[in-house]
């Protein structure tokens, strides 16, 4: 997380329109695997296999704590 009460999630699509998880949530269900959430850095990495041709995208997205 950025700081107190903000996320930093990930989201994954094979195309620029579709993305999973929706909403962007944050937890042990999610689609994808926190490598790092520290202060500076946060790594996240896809839990959908892919083959050699298979496109994968990622963005971020915050979100306040409610």
């Amino acid at each position: 997380s950025v700081n107190a009460g903000i996320w930093f999630m990930a989201q994954f699509g094979g195309d620029l329109s579709t993305w999973s998880p929706t909403p962007a949530l944050p937890g042990p269900n999610a689609a994808y695997d926190v490598i790092e959430d520290s202060s500076t850095r946060f790594t996240a990495r896809d839990k959908t296999p892919t083959s050699g041709n298979t496109e994968r995208f990622v963005r971020g997205a915050f979100k306040q704590a409610d």
